[in-house]
């Protein structure tokens, strides 16, 4: 049987803004930056933010400098949160793929008892939840195999 652990605080994921809808990626692929870019996001941002000679550089018909470095800034910024999210959700997946593990292996040493006290009806009805949960990983797996022979059999 796995050995007890002590209750685990389990971090919660920051909110997503109410009205925001999952947009169609279609728009995203096209719009995804090389990596030499990342990397030189913030300090460009500095120079263009920072340049006295800015528009002696490049004249009146480019980017304001100060939108331009609070663009670079914003993209930086999203793109450092976004690297941060795929590692969160790498760590939330292998943590939620443990605590299953756990979780099956303390299931597969209770069911035998369980399944035999919860033949009383008080017992089955305290415990409706946990009965739900170890019989759902009772039921038969559907053979799509033998399905599939049967649908292919010519009828009798």
């Amino acid at each position: 049987m796995p050995r007890a652990l002590p209750p685990l605080l389990v971090p919660l994921s920051p909110r997503v803004p109410p009205l925001f809808r999952t947009p169609s990626n279609k728009r995203h692929r096209r719009n995804r930056p090389r990596r030499s870019q990342l990397a030189f996001l913030g300090t460009a941002a500095t120079e263009v933010r920072e340049s006295k000679e800015y528009r002696a550089d490049f004249g009146n018909y480019v980017p304001d400098p100060k939108q331009l470095a609070d663009a670079l800034d914003a993209a930086n910024r999203w793109s450092t949160e976004l690297r941060a999210a795929q590692l969160w959700l790498a760590y939330v997946e292998d943590e939620d793929a443990r605590a299953w593990t756990r979780v099956l292996q303390f299931l597969r040493a209770f069911a035998p008892a369980f399944l035999i006290a919860a033949k009383h009806t008080a017992v089955a009805r305290r415990y409706g939840a946990v009965a739900q949960i170890i019989n759902a990983r009772r039921k038969p797996r559907k053979n799509k195999t033998a399905k599939k022979a049967r649908a292919q059999r010519p009828p009798a």
